[in-house]
């Protein structure tokens, strides 16, 4: 946050609106909260405007000349979603929804409304913002559950201070992990009557949380069952739901997967035979788009398309909006006349025919391998085992993404000090500088001088970091067990963080928490090391970088100014600094071969080993 203390009415006025006239691209209210301290000849005015709609500012004017007036913002915190949506005609309709049986074979007393989609995926198409769309809450993780009377949320500790500023008085906030919050079904249990029966659209909910939901839920006398309509989008359909993403596909060059979708859908069917298997229903768009060797962008950030996939012994049903299949994806996949396409048995159906499609390989009898089976889908396991084409892809590109945080970070210890660089512009120059791509890599910088609290807490992160990058573990090891290793030298001092250590690029992770059919590590999976440290309204701390069995080469480095240096060990030391010699080396060279003269300056500045 810049220091606007200097900053005259007009002089701040301007500023705000040109921050406006930006955010015209996104959502048509945004949120600015702002305490403004104004000061005129002795006397001092408070103005608190928590919520501020883009066409709506209460400055007061002032009959003075500019430098008589001094404005200092107190606090600014800006979301790129709306503020406190009102959400109390969308419940209504919803309620009033739960209770009609000509849309449901029996009135609900309670519907829950997932972050996910029937794809499970990550990030969502916009027409999948359910969850947001009846709460206001835009956060990439929480489930809404709406009764009769109340309307609940749940989210995870990195998105309190959003869901508290995002929800109206309509919503309770539960804050998943706390200690006295309360679990999903035990809300439900507690604010229902024995006997209620509570909803959920089947295809955005997966088997293993329904289960665990069901198996609850009935224990207290209660009913889960699942509605043939989502009930939220019969409400969306009223306030102009996005349409289904149609965008085009494209073919990933052997060059890149290092093995043909061919070779691939080969593999799976050696799976099915050895669990006598018959079908694989495939769901997940990374895995399908993985597969055949396909991507897409359906889906923001995400290189994948709106896809289900069915494998048999003899041949592969493919389902998807067929508008996407042009000569090319055509060729690709055998569809046309070549010589070689009835080597391939691929057939094309509709989106939305894989419903029929499952029910009539079921009642042929076809013993079909979904995640019913207690075991996760063999692709999910050979894409997360990288080859080496698919490793080498990994390091180069973290090295294009290095370069661009190196001039992104250069260029911020230029502009910073000069007071002109805000969030939005500093955001701005960022996509600038990463449209050519970007990885999952988190650095912590300091552009002021840290005091010793947050030089502490950022040395304790970064023995944590290091910690879990030096593991050595037995293969098949599973990442809940390594997960101390990136906390300990925090919870030395009491402190901790409230998300997993690290995810996959694949189904692997390292968390606190086991879970059943957690993926084992072994050699050519991928997992981000990700410890960090959280204080409200004050500071927040991550260090993430990609991990394969042992640390990635991932050339970025760590910023020394924030550390303190007695509190590492001989190896911590020799760890960064054989790690910022790797930095230089690879990321030096690619910079010194594009003539980026200042950001190499800068890289050979940070890489300075450590005494």
């Amino acid at each position: 946050m810049t220091d606007n203390s200097s900053l005259s009415l007009r002089e701040v006025t301007v500023r705000y609106e040109a921050t406006l006239r930006y955010r015209d691209q996104l959502p048509e209210i945004c949120t600015f909260h702002l305490t403004i301290l104004r000061q005129l000849q002795g006397y001092v005015f408070w103005n608190e405007s928590p919520y501020i709609t883009r066409n709506t500012f209460n400055f007061v004017q002032f009959d003075c000349k500019p430098k008589e007036t001094a404005l200092t913002v107190v606090h600014i915190r800006s979301f790129s979603a709306t503020m406190a949506k009102q959400t109390g005609h969308l419940l209504r309709q919803l309620r009033s929804l739960m209770r009609n049986k000509s849309q449901l074979n029996e009135a609900i007393q309670a519907y829950i409304i997932p972050s996910g989609d029937a794809h499970q995926n990550e990030y969502l198409a916009s027409c999948d913002l359910r969850r947001e769309f009846i709460s206001g809450f835009s956060g990439s993780s929480g489930t809404a559950v709406v009764t009769e009377t109340k309307a609940a949320l749940w989210t995870d500790g990195r998105y309190y201070l959003q869901a508290e500023s995002q929800l109206d008085s309509n919503w309770i906030l539960m804050k998943d992990g706390l200690p006295n919050t309360p679990t999903k079904e035990q809300w439900l249990i507690e604010v229902l009557p024995t006997g209620s029966k509570v909803g959920v659209d089947p295809w955005v909910i997966t088997h293993g949380g329904w289960y665990k939901m069901l198996q609850e839920l009935s224990a207290a006398g209660l009913s889960l069952v699942f509605t043939e309509k989502n009930l939220v989008d019969l409400v969306w359909e009223d306030h102009g739901r996005p349409d289904p993403p149609s965008e085009g596909l494209m073919v990933l060059d052997i060059a890149f997967t290092g093995k043909s979708w061919q070779e691939k859908v080969q593999e799976v069917r050696a799976a099915l035979a050895k669990k006598k298997a018959d079908i694989l229903v495939v769901t997940a768009l990374d895995e399908i788009a993985w597969l055949l060797n396909l991507r897409g962008s359906d889906v923001v950030f995400n290189p994948v398309f709106f896809a289900y996939v069915m494998i048999k012994q003899d041949e592969l049903l493919l389902f998807i909006n067929e508008s996407k299949i042009d000569k090319a994806i055509s060729k690709h996949l055998g569809l046309d006349n070549s010589e070689d396409a009835s080597n391939k048995n691929v057939t094309v159906s509709s989106y939305e025919g894989i419903w029929d499609a499952v029910n009539e390989a079921a009642n042929n009898g076809s013993r079909i391998w979904t995640r019913l089976i207690s075991e996760p889908s063999p692709l999910a396991h050979s894409k997360a085992v990288k080859n080496p084409v698919e490793i080498e892809g990994m390091r180069q590109a973290h090295i294009r993404d290095a370069i661009a945080l190196c001039e992104y970070f250069s260029w911020l210890e230029h502009e910073v000090p000069k007071n002109s660089v805000t969030e939005i512009s500093g955001a701005a120059k960022l996509e600038e500088l990463r449209r050519d791509g970007t990885t999952d890599v988190t650095r912590t910088w300091h552009f002021g001088i840290p005091t010793k609290w947050q030089r502490e807490c950022f040395t304790r992160v970064l023995k944590g970091h290091i910690a879990l990058a030096r593991a050595v573990f037995p293969n098949k090891t599973t990442g809940h067990r390594l997960d101390t290793l990136a906390r300990k030298a925090l919870w030395d001092t009491g402190l901790d963080y409230l998300h997993g250590t690290g995810h996959g690029i694949g189904p692997q992770s390292i968390s606190y928490r086991s879970r059943e059919n957690e993926a084992s590590l072994e050699a050519g999976m991928m997992v981000t090391d990700e410890p960090g440290y959280y204080e409200d309204g004050a500071f927040g701390i991550r260090i993430e970088s990609v991990l394969l069995v042992k640390p990635i080469e991932l050339e970025f480095p760590i910023q020394t100014k924030l550390l303190s240096p007695t509190m590492l060990t001989c190896e911590e030391i020799e760890w960064i600094n054989c790690y910022h010699d790797l930095c230089a080396e690879k990321v030096g060279a690619a910079l010194r071969e594009q003539g980026r003269t200042s950001a190499l300056n800068w890289l050979l500045k940070e890489t300075a080993p450590l005494g």
